[in-house]
């Protein structure tokens, strides 16, 4: 079955190239455009499922793009929803993140990360097309942002996002990780005594907890952008799998999406969380 469209705006021809193969090895259709203002056109024509942006680009910039297609977003849609933007960097400052989300963006690949994680965030907004950020959370995510750029954090997030030294996520070191925890836990155990041992339900707690996983990270800046490393540090503490178990999702994460037991779990465990997150 087709994984969907993808629009690719970047510059360097050999980047380009590497995400037609990659993207396309996992059954995405990839359309690629050098510049700013050939890849609103391409965003136009064909409205894809996600769009992944360079924002130093000749011409337009990313951040400039991302503002268009956000303003033309009732046109510029997939099933009726904003197309997801995931921005490329290689920028180590917040300030940049800060634009990014400014301008509307969702989510942020380094660049020169391998396939293996571009493939995991693409395959997680093709599962939460329809949940793109709202404005007034968007709003939350900034104000952290303005804050954590003032704060010692800063340096903790650049650990995560460009390759430094990460203390190990688990409940013992992370608060968000041991409030995931507790509350994926106690929906299971709202589920039946029973629940979780045949494969379809072990695949709807799989998916329940990714979706709270992305509530919690819509006004948290730092797990918004170490995701999977906080996603497989709550399944761990819920124990729904072991550690190998884990990683082996984790690699193949992009043939979930379309999975409808993980997408009901996915969206169900997103709508609980938001309904009893603390603003």
């Amino acid at each position: 079955m087709p994984a969907g469209l993808i629009v690719v705006v970047d510059d360097d021809p050999v980047i380009r190239k590497f995400y037609q193969e990659g993207l396309g090895s996992a059954g995405y259709t990839v359309l690629t455009a050098p510049t700013g203002e050939d890849g609103l056109a391409l965003l136009t024509d064909h409205k894809p499922r996600i769009a992944i942006l360079d924002i130093n680009l000749p011409g337009m910039s990313g951040i400039e793009l991302c503002e268009e297609v956000k303003r033309m977003r009732w046109d510029l849609s997939f099933r009726g929803r904003s197309v997801p933007i995931l921005f490329v960097t290689s920028n180590d400052t917040l300030q940049v993140l800060h634009d990014c989300i400014a301008a509307g963006g969702d989510d942020f690949l380094i660049k020169g990360a391998p396939i293996k994680t571009i493939l995991e965030r693409c395959a997680y907004w093709s599962l939460t097309s329809t949940r793109c950020v709202a404005d007034e959370q968007r709003a939350k995510a900034l104000e952290k942002v303005e804050e954590e750029m003032q704060s010692d954090l800063v340096q903790d997030i650049r650990q995560q996002l460009f390759g430094g030294p990460v203390v190990a996520l688990t409940e013992e070191t992370n608060e968000d990780v041991r409030h995931l925890v507790a509350f994926v836990l106690e929906s299971r155990g709202e589920m039946g005594a029973n629940f979780g041992h045949t494969v379809k339900e072990k695949l709807y707690l799989l998916g329940y907890a990714t979706g709270a996983v992305a509530g919690r990270s819509k006004v948290n800046i730092a797990m918004k952008l170490a995701f999977n490393q906080y996603l497989r540090a709550t399944m761990l503490g819920a124990k729904f799998l072991v550690a190998d178990e884990i990683d082996i999702m984790l690699e193949n994460w992009h043939e979930l999406y379309d999975n409808e037991t993980f997408q009901n779990g996915c969206e169900k465990g997103e709508s609980d969380y938001d309904a009893v997150a603390v603003p």
